[in-house]
């Protein structure tokens, strides 16, 4: 419910901006694409492989910063989704068949650590922690997702770390 929810709010943000290259119908289906997609277990798309490298993919312009600030312009108010999805992508550091975290990935939580949320935020994001979306996303932040896998995806550590 949670990734099909994120998934919308992007979408709406796209049809928004482009209304007679995406309709209703088309969102609809672009959605259920995905999930379909991500649930397809021939494609062998482990959570290691598609969520490290955390920080390039928080980037301005990349999976979830593209579509949230697309979706703040469109319709002036946060997407709730993506933000939560782009708080929750801070704790990301799912370990490989090995049972190794990718490199990129423990020194971008190391920076956490040391700079902190809002500074990490501002500095690869590109979003002020003082402004919306950022006051959103810290805020998801600061509530501690220890419960987000499992409440909003579904997915237990023993999944994430066998991918």
């Amino acid at each position: 419910a949670f990734v099909e929810a994120a998934a919308a709010e992007a979408c709406q943000a796209v049809a928004k901006k482009y209304p007679a290259l995406f309709k209703q119908q088309d969102r609809t289906a672009y959605v259920e694409q995905f999930l379909t997609r991500l649930a397809n277990p021939l494609l062998k798309d482990s959570v290691y492989r598609g969520g490290r490298h955390i920080e390039r993919k928080l980037q301005k312009g990349e999976r979830f910063l593209g579509p949230t600030r697309l979706y703040l312009e469109s319709f002036h108010d946060v997407p709730q989704y993506l933000a939560k999805g782009i708080a929750g992508a801070f704790y990301f550091q799912a370990p490989d068949e090995n049972g190794s975290v990718y490199q990129q990935d423990q020194e971008f939580q190391e920076r956490l650590h040391t700079e902190g949320v809002e500074n990490v935020l501002q500095a690869v994001c590109g979003i002020s922690p003082e402004e919306e979306p950022g006051k959103t996303i810290i805020d998801e932040f600061n509530k501690g997702m220890t419960n987000f896998l499992t409440e909003n995806l579904n997915v237990t550590l023993n999944n994430v770390s066998s991918g």
